[in-house]
């Protein structure tokens, strides 16, 4: 499962009190964060100023959207796409992991190129004693201009199929 950790600052403090902010592993009770930080219902300003995480958090994210990605990430840990949902929302395939998360039964992962490429002329009916004669790089360089693929960092493809 990816890890989601946050620091969480508690931001309703006075200027001329310390600052109260702790790391949290999602998930976890916003009662837990609350009570750690000094949440409560006169002070419930806080900001999140880093956090370790496979997507972008933003400093005013939601801990209950959090808690509910970091459910996400359990839930569907067997998915072989999961891992790479934070690489397609920093290069902009989605625009929150949310977003991926309800896309993710759209999502085809392949380890190699060359899986997807054998998975397509199987479709296509191509014999295999055909196959050895197909210029599989100049096929896979169509199949990027034809399909929606994306390329993940350790050299295996999604094919985004929405």
């Amino acid at each position: 499962m990816s890890e989601i950790s946050v620091y969480i600052e508690n931001q309703s403090k006075s200027v001329d009190v310390e600052s109260m902010g702790a790391w949290f592993t999602f998930p976890v009770s916003v009662e837990e964060i609350a009570e750690k930080i000094g949440l409560n219902s006169q002070n419930e300003e806080y900001a999140i100023l880093d956090y370790e995480s496979p997507f972008p958090i933003d400093t005013d994210e939601s801990l209950e959207y959090l808690n509910e990605v970091a459910r996400l990430y359990e839930e569907y840990s067997s998915h072989g796409v999961t891992e790479y949902l934070g690489e397609l929302v920093y290069n902009g395939s989605f625009s929150t992991i949310g977003e991926a998360f309800d896309s993710i039964d759209e999502l085809h992962y392949y380890v190699e190129k060359e899986d997807l490429i054998d998975y397509l002329l199987e479709v296509a009916g191509v014999p295999s004693e055909i196959r050895y004669y197909i210029d599989e790089e100049k096929y896979f360089s169509d199949l990027r201009i034809s399909r929606n693929l994306y390329e993940t960092s350790d050299g295996g493809v999604i094919e985004m199929c929405i």
